[in-house]
């Protein structure tokens, strides 16, 4: 089975959780988004799908010179806002997004064992299947 969401429903979703500044997001390759987060000024990543495990999803994050201090700095910041607790930050330059813990993606992931990700043009499509 397969589903996809487009990054405007992705960035729409996100909106709610991040007050200040704005997002967009773009497809790079069939791995990697580019997203840029404009607040001051834009800074932009990418973020290559590493892997997904059960309901969590494992990403490498990169972009240039000095953009993996800013994401560090910036995880920093938010990891004590319960908006924004299903990011676990690891040692490299890298994130965990549990999935279970954003309420929309939670009702998908009650019928739906996902056990892939692609990063298409104008969005991501899941392939899984549906839990007995």
């Amino acid at each position: 089975m397969k589903a996809s969401i487009s990054f405007r429903e992705i960035e729409d979703l996100l909106a709610d959780k991040i007050k200040n500044g704005s997002l967009r997001l773009s497809c790079i390759d069939g791995q990697t988004i580019g997203a840029t987060y404009r607040l001051l000024f834009p800074i932009t990543i990418e973020l290559r799908i590493k892997q997904i495990t059960n309901t969590d999803l494992y990403l490498d994050y990169g972009g240039g010179i000095g953009v993996p201090t800013v994401i560090k700095g910036l995880l920093q910041m938010v990891k004590n806002q319960p908006k924004l607790g299903f990011i676990e930050s690891l040692n490299d330059n890298g994130v965990v997004l549990h999935l279970d813990q954003i309420e929309q993606v939670q009702q998908v992931l009650d019928a739906i064992e996902i056990q892939a990700l692609c990063v298409k043009e104008d969005g991501i499509e899941a392939e899984g299947k549906l839990k007995a």
